[in-house]
């Protein structure tokens, strides 16, 4: 028999809030729960208005948190550590860029960008950005860090078919 679960809140460790829920006596933990299930984000490749959008998970309080300087934003993640979006655009079938900014769109910044690719989705992991490409048939990363100033290593190329989603598998304890 399952008993009414009961949800209650740690102390802030590190910045970080901890989550508890109890059911059945049993303790199940949730780190920044509150961060990563309150919104849905999307990106909407419109073709006179390409944006990156949120609402809550009730489907209330729709908001534009990007809508500048995009062409086709196609992939998009949420990198759970550092509590940033990002995404992939498709600029004209030419250029792209592989780009982050804060939850709310704010501090937007380019993680790369050149001529030639057609990135498709992306994953975050332990401050990497990994992303599929169309042009390439391959699977590239790169740093998130603000100064890294390196070409994208290619990791896998795919000699049949295009490579489509990317996932990690995410220990958000460590």
């Amino acid at each position: 028999m399952v008993s009414n679960p009961k949800l209650s809140q740690s102390t802030v460790v590190g910045g970080t809030y901890l989550f508890f829920l109890y059911l059945n006596q049993i303790c199940f933990l949730f780190y920044n729960l509150f961060i990563f299930f309150r919104y849905i984000y999307w990106t909407n490749i419109q073709l006179h208005n390409p944006t990156i959008e949120r609402m809550t998970v009730d489907g209330k309080n729709r908001t534009v948190i990007v809508k500048h300087n995009l062409f086709t934003p196609l992939g998009i993640t949420i990198d759970q550590a550092t509590k940033k979006i990002c995404w992939t655009d498709d600029k004209e079938g030419l250029k792209y860029t592989v780009e982050c900014s804060d939850l709310d769109g704010s501090n937007r910044m380019t993680i790369d960008h050149g001529m030639h690719h057609q990135p498709y989705s992306l994953v975050v992991n332990n401050g990497m950005v990994y992303w599929t490409d169309w042009t390439y048939k391959t699977i590239w990363k790169k740093s998130l860090g603000p100064n890294e100033q390196t070409a994208p290593i290619s990791l896998k190329n795919f000699t049949r078919g295009l490579p489509h989603g990317i996932v990690a598998k995410i220990n958000l304890l460590e």
